[in-house]
């Protein structure tokens, strides 16, 4: 399936951590593919292999009743039906995540199950509101709704149903391009990967889905993965050390490095003593640390993903920006198919992107907070979130206080 920005339906499946594959050379990989006669030559649509067997299709003398016997055009012809219609459509998704939320287990905290209970009045509204608009349609909505009750799934699926969480929605309408330029020219697999973030006692909280050539580098990883951390805007301090304001174009860039599973260490190569040098060091001077050995690697520009070893569902440690932990996990590596795939130009490219909640300001309480104020008496708090508007209307302290309010720009850019 080519990469594209996955539906932005909640009920979606997301990988579990392990286990581990065996370890995976995506040279060897793609060398094999290329003896086998998987891949397709320049300008051609189809592989040696799809075009040897499109052949013996076409001389099989009995191709067209077989053709005949395994026609699906019925069913794709309903199918589109109801997708191309909006009412249909809404049916079918209200139908669906009602039938998954009956099933869900029912050991679940209070905050779960108001959860369920809120979102069985919207369904219900959203009911209504359906009722009055099938009076209206051409097609027969009630004909569709019993077709669909007709499907329900057993209890005991509940055990095996994961409830959509708010990072499993994608915020991304279309796949987003990157455009790095690989790292070498041999032909290339892609690599589909997972980002997640360690947010407090959440161990794994997606953030992005991404795919790259086996040809890009760790250090492209790191430069295109959105992170509230890479926002930061970079402090102004005076004489005595003390934070003074912030430059708000100028971001922090404290380096990064990632950690494989057999201990190799990948540096950002920023300095002569860089973030893997740090990170190696702490490691020794920690003494709950894995007795694991741990050792340097090459600059994480020079490590490509096809020059290293690969597991899928590991999770792959990164830390960046001072103390900003995540873990990447590969999800798939597979074949590039030039008639489907986006152009190799167009690499690495985003699938997902799990959107951000951020607070309300304080005195509109409709805006997303983009300023946090500290020290201004006037607000009644410190610190206290607002948005740009209230802040001009607010306007500037008197000049005896103004020398204790420090204006601090909260993260923005991809993530919110």
């Amino acid at each position: 399936m080519p990469p594209q920005a996955i539906d932005r339906v909640g009920w979606q499946e997301d990988s579990w951590v392990g286990p581990p594959s065996e370890i995976i050379d995506c040279r060897e990989f793609v060398l094999e593919a290329h003896e086998a006669g998987l891949l397709c030559q320049k300008g051609e649509k189809f592989s040696q292999l799809e075009q040897g067997l499109i052949k013996k299709w076409e001389a099989m003398p009995d191709r067209e009743d077989i053709a005949k016997e395994m026609d699906v055009s019925d069913i794709r012809e309903s199918v589109e039906t109801v997708l191309n219609d909006p009412l249909l459509r809404a049916v079918t998704v209200l139908h669906n995540e009602r039938e998954l939320l009956s099933v869900t287990s029912d050991s679940l905290d209070k905050d779960i199950v108001s959860w369920r209970n809120k979102t069985a009045e919207n369904h219900l509204k959203m009911q209504k509101e359906i009722d009055t608009l099938s009076e209206n349609s051409p097609h027969d909505v009630k004909a569709l709704m019993e077709r669909l009750k007709s499907i329900s799934l057993p209890s005991d699926v509940g055990y095996y149903v994961k409830r959509p969480l708010p990072e499993h929605h994608n915020s991304l309408v279309q796949i987003k391009p990157h455009s790095l330029p690989a790292s070498s020219n041999r032909p290339p697999a892609l690599v589909y990967l997972s980002m997640y973030a360690v947010v407090g006692h959440i161990p794994l909280n997606l953030t992005s889905k991404h795919v790259f050539l086996s040809t890009h580098t760790l250090g492209d990883l790191v430069d295109i993965f959105p992170c509230a951390s890479n926002d930061i805007a970079l402090e102004i301090l005076d004489e005595d050390g003390k934070i003074i304001g912030f430059d708000t174009d100028t971001k922090m860039d404290a380096g990064a490095c990632v950690v494989g599973e057999d201990g190799m260490v990948w540096g950002d190569g920023m300095d002569d003593i860089d973030y893997s040098d740090r990170f190696i060091e702490a490691m020794k001077l920690d003494p709950n640390a894995s007795q694991k050995p741990v050792k340097k690697g090459p600059n994480l520009y020079e490590a490509l993903f096809d020059t290293i070893p690969l597991r899928l569902n590991y999770p792959y440690y990164l830390v960046h920006q001072g103390n900003c932990q995540h873990y990447f996990i590969i999800d798939e590596i597979r074949l590039y198919h030039p008639p489907t795939d986006p152009p190799v130009q167009d690499f690495p490219i985003t699938i997902h992107t799990s959107p951000v909640n951020r607070h309300r300001c304080r005195i509109c309480a409709q805006m997303s907070a983009t300023l946090s104020i500290v020290g201004d008496i006037r607000i009644g708090e410190s610190p206290a979130l607002l948005c740009g508007q209230c802040w001009e209307a607010l306007g500037k302290p008197d000049p005896e206080e103004e020398q204790h309010v420090i204006v601090v720009p909260l993260t923005a850019g991809e993530m919110a």
